[in-house]
């Protein structure tokens, strides 16, 4: 319960503006880490995270909203997407790299899964016009060894 107090205040804060980015376009996304240790608050381009007990910890902004986050399963990093390109930060250290950057911006990426172990982010990318074809694509947990694994195609 403690949580959802602390969540529902700090969503208040945002869309009042009381020294937080305000809220934009989208509804607030939450999303839990796997061991459930750390929770993550989306409103607009700015990420909040939270430890199990409500306590505020890091906050980013990014230069624009992020989509379809997915945190590595031993939530060290968080594989998210902008402007329809890949990104993976490391949340100790809070650098990102950008594991995939279109040459087109008809070709966006979607999905993002780490492996089991953490070691591996795979993800889709589809091109807009293509309804059901795209490329399934691997890269390691800090962003480098991207490789194309399928192509598909209806």
């Amino acid at each position: 319960m403690k949580i959802a107090r602390i969540l529902c205040a700090t969503l208040a804060a945002w869309s009042l503006g009381e020294g937080y980015l305000m809220a934009r376009s989208l509804p607030p996304l939450v999303q839990w880490s796997a061991d459930s240790a750390t929770m993550l608050v989306i409103v607009g381009n700015r990420l909040q995270l939270f430890d199990a007990s409500g306590k505020p910890g890091k906050a980013l902004t990014l230069d624009a909203e992020p989509a379809e986050p997915a945190f590595s399963p031993d939530g060290t990093k968080l594989a998210f997407i902008v402007k329809g390109q890949m990104w993976i930060l490391d949340i100790a250290s809070e650098s990102k790299v950008q594991v995939f950057d279109s040459s087109s911006p008809m070709q966006f990426c979607r999905s993002p899964q780490w492996s089991s172990n953490g070691q591996i982010l795979t993800f889709l990318v589809i091109t807009a016009g293509n309804p059901g074809e795209g490329q399934i694509y691997m890269a390691r947990a800090d962003g480098t060894n991207k490789a194309l694994l399928v192509r598909y195609a209806p």
